[in-house]
């Protein structure tokens, strides 16, 4: 249990096994956080309401294994990676700030997942080649606005909610 834990350094959880409940509740993480390769096998891995504010480093790259994973209302300041983990049994992103880009590659999702009221300020997530569960769930996400296209078509109109739909629909994986 790290529970409102502060990190003021490189967190680095490269390889660990979390035999139980691994509890990381309103910690701050201000330094490079990494859990390549993690295991949360013993439950769930809750990260509700965590802070990650390091550098643009890795935090959640590799294989991890997140039996179910809970990040409800976390804030990612920088460009975070869950390439091709496995989400076991779901996951919560409810009420989830990425301030910067969020990687999902190769990610699978195998139970479900949600979104909801998620806020994706610079840009739409990543999912190529990942697995959602049909279960996942977007409802009242927060899109960026797209910028204004510039080059041979001259579109000077401000972006709107409404552009910002079309952009993250050409995104998005269907």
């Amino acid at each position: 249990m790290f529970d409102g834990a502060r990190f003021a350094d490189a967190a680095l959880f490269e390889g660990a096994t979390f035999a139980d409940i691994a509890s990381f509740r309103h910690v701050v993480f201000s330094g490079a956080t990494k859990f390549g390769y993690a295991r949360f096998a013993g439950g769930s891995a809750w990260f509700d309401s965590a802070r990650f504010c390091g550098p643009p480093y890795v935090y959640g790259a590799g294989t991890e294994d997140f039996a179910g994973a809970d990040f409800e209302k976390a804030e990612f300041s920088w460009p975070v990676y869950f390439r091709a983990a496995n989400f076991l049994e779901g996951a919560d992103f409810r009420g989830v700030v990425f301030r910067s880009r969020a990687w999902f590659g190769k990610a699978e999702m195998k139970g479900p997942t949600s979104f909801e009221a998620a806020e994706f300020t610079s840009e739409p997530p990543e999912f190529s080649d990942a697995a959602l569960h049909e279960g996942t769930v977007w409802r009242r996400v927060k899109w960026p606005l797209p910028l204004p296209v510039s080059g041979r078509r001259k579109n000077k109109a401000k972006p709107t909610p409404t552009t910002a739909g079309t952009f993250v629909a050409t995104h998005m994986p269907v």
